[in-house]
């Protein structure tokens, strides 16, 4: 994906780049949800930035369900081998559950709050780290250059 706003900005360094946003060292782009929009955050007016997660908990509540079930089938007398073939739905749910997290990340500018559009965790752990850095380096190169 062509990142239209980083082009304009000549000099900056990319720290950390993903379906999220980009983070270079002054700003952040974020990517909207249809992916052809972009927003250009400064870090300098950056106040925070949050991880939201989204979990599906149905498909882990149906999951354990569907263990009891298993559980009980296997025990039972009468269960006729049904245990593990429902024991194996129960893992579809579990992996189905997995696969269907997503994470979101908050960014916090005074009152105002803007959020990125849905990706994996890792993306979203990673660009929340890059920054953070990001805006400590900044704060301290500013610190720096009023003393």
């Amino acid at each position: 994906m062509a990142n239209l706003l980083l082009e304009a900005l000549s000099g900056e360094e990319i720290l950390e780049s993903n379906s999220l946003a980009t983070v270079t060292e002054n700003c952040v782009v974020i990517r909207g949800v249809d992916g052809r929009s972009q927003m250009l955050i400064s870090l300098s007016s950056l106040s925070s930035v949050k991880i939201l997660k989204v979990a599906h908990a149905r498909l882990l509540v149906i999951s354990s369900g569907l263990f009891i079930l298993s559980a009980a089938a296997f025990c039972s007398k009468e269960g006729d081998g049904a245990g593990i073939p429902i024991a194996l739905v129960g893992i579809v749910f579990v992996i189905a559950y997995l696969m269907t997290r997503k994470a979101y990340l908050a960014f916090t500018i005074g009152r105002d709050q803007t959020y990125s559009r849905p990706g994996t965790l890792a993306e979203a752990s990673m660009l929340a780290t890059a920054l953070r850095s990001a805006m400590k380096a900044q704060r301290d190169t500013r610190d720096h250059t009023l003393r």
